[in-house]
């Protein structure tokens, strides 16, 4: 919104890590003032009825298990419920989720669709509307793009060229290391036939058409990789893209926003992490991913990891299981306990909802927190409560949030975000050992020139005084002899980009 337009409506916002006690707040905040899966509560950590503790609660339980739904219609549908909803004098806040979607609903023309491709020149209808589309793509695909593009496609090796025809008929993987079932392995070129060789393929693709973006990915993501090539296949480059969204970047935010980041240090957070896991087993967790295998299987066997309610924590993490008792009669929570394979899926699950929580915060820091500077006006506050010590919550969380909010309503100056606490001072400062620009190749822990070894850029000073990048060194140096098998040197090397 311009600075001429109508007053910006407010909102009020609470993000953090899963298990921090975003609900609760949300829940208390609205108190104070005076559905997304329908089914599979357990799984998505829905809010119990109890919790809501007679909050109406929008944008929850409208969705069906085998439903996507995608960051832009969460955004057209939150905008009209946040339109509706203040036509009838309520403040919304939004709670929950993760803070991409919030940072897109606040923020306008940060997604890639906001900026639109090229249009792409029209095409006579073909002569039998029966005739399936072709397999593959092929270059009268793109011989409207620029020529400066279309050219430098052309240049790719032979077989990396068959793979770029052949990418957008391919299903999307959600990881790096396995193909889902029943991936249509005879699209691909013979050299790429197996996970360990595509996917540096597919960043090799990337690398050679469009560098700029392949240097804001690490190649093991799968995910934002062929996005990123999914752009190339709309005629544009990453530049292309982030200059026609820089454009639009003077419509500051569409809401006059307070939100709140619940954090908690990881010591405190992670033994609440494990036993949110246990709880959710108690409450039915085993039925809920059984229910999704057999959704999974009806859908021809073939589940797409990155897609929907199967890339949710907790399903992935038990397939080896669930697929060691296809068949088998029905078993309960204490019958699964002994199973090595439940046990195993259950640790994972931990691990991954651990995992989940620091690109929670890592995004936060990130993303967020630097969108938010970058505005000149006043119009967004991210203030930090400490939830660590849950025995604390009305003095460190719920008592200072319900006071901000009312100075927040009442449109009264807020206090520097940084002035709260130690902690807030030290989580929101803009730290200058921080950054988001281009990852860096290390050449000295690089065995395999296609599986680069990639470190963030305010990373690369701490990694180099690594053991595993000091050892590499001088092994590439000829000062240390090469000890241990390749693999246990390749584990070694990877563990140090994290």
């Amino acid at each position: 919104m311009s600075s001429t337009s109508s007053p910006k409506p407010p909102l009020v916002a609470v993000v953090g890590t899963t298990g921090v006690g975003k609900s609760l707040l949300g829940v208390e905040l609205a108190r104070a003032l005076a559905d997304v899966y329908r089914g599979l509560d357990v799984i998505t950590n829905k809010a119990t009825a109890e919790e809501m503790n007679g909050v109406p609660h929008h944008l929850m339980g409208f969705l069906s298990p085998g439903e996507e739904y995608r960051v832009g219609e969460f955004q057209s549908d939150a905008l009209a419920k946040i339109t509706e909803l203040e036509k009838e004098g309520t403040i919304s806040i939004a709670v929950g989720g993760t803070a991409y979607y919030l940072q897109n609903l606040i923020f306008p023309n940060q997604l890639v669709a906001d900026a639109p491709p090229p249009p792409r020149p029209s095409t006579p209808p073909p002569t039998d509307a029966a005739e399936p589309p072709p397999a593959l793509k092929t270059a009268e695909d793109f011989a409207h793009f620029p020529p400066s593009l279309r050219e430098v496609i052309l240049s790719l090796p032979a077989e990396l060229l068959d793979l770029f025809f052949a990418l957008p008929s391919l299903p999307q993987t959600s990881t790096p290391d396995e193909f889902p079932p029943k991936f249509p392995v005879d699209l691909l070129p013979p050299s790429y036939r197996t996970p360990e060789t595509l996917t540096p393929a597919v960043y090799a693709i990337l690398t050679h058409v469009d560098p700029a973006s392949a240097s804001r990915w690490h190649w093991r993501d799968v995910r934002k990789v062929r996005r990123a090539l999914e752009i190339v296949w709309e005629g544009r480059r990453w530049e292309d893209v982030r200059n026609q969204q820089e454009e639009k970047k003077d419509e500051g935010s569409r809401f006059r926003s307070l939100i709140f980041w619940l954090y908690a240090d990881n010591k405190a957070l992670h033994p609440r992490l494990d036993s949110r896991v246990d709880k959710m087993l108690e409450l039915g967790l085993l039925a809920e991913i059984k229910e999704l295998w057999a959704l999974a299987n009806a859908e021809a066997g073939e589940t797409d990891y990155s897609r929907g309610i199967f890339q949710t924590i907790g399903y992935k993490e038990f397939e080896p299981y669930l697929a060691s008792r296809s068949g088998a009669s029905d078993d309960n929570e204490h019958d699964a306990a002994s199973d090595p394979l439940f046990k195993a899926g259950l640790e994972r699950m931990k691990i991954s909802t651990r995992q989940y929580a620091k690109r929670q915060v890592k995004w936060i820091q990130q993303k967020l927190l630097p969108a938010v500077r970058k505005l000149e006006e006043k119009d967004v506050t991210v203030v930090l409560l400490d939830a660590t010590d849950l025995e604390h919550w009305q003095e460190n969380v719920r008592a200072p949030a319900v006071e901000l909010l009312r100075t927040f309503l009442r449109s009264d100056p807020l206090p520097h975000p940084s002035s709260l606490s130690p902690l807030a001072a030290a989580q929101l400062a803009p730290p200058s050992e921080r950054s988001t620009g281009p990852k860096l190749t290390c050449e000295a822990c690089t065995t395999d020139a296609t599986r680069p070894l990639l470190v963030d850029e305010h990373q690369w000073d701490a990694h180099r005084r690594t053991r595993a990048h000091q050892r590499m060194q001088r092994i590439k140096d000829g000062t240390q002899r090469v000890k241990g098998p390749p693999k246990l040197r390749e584990k070694a090397i990877e563990a140090s980009e994290e």
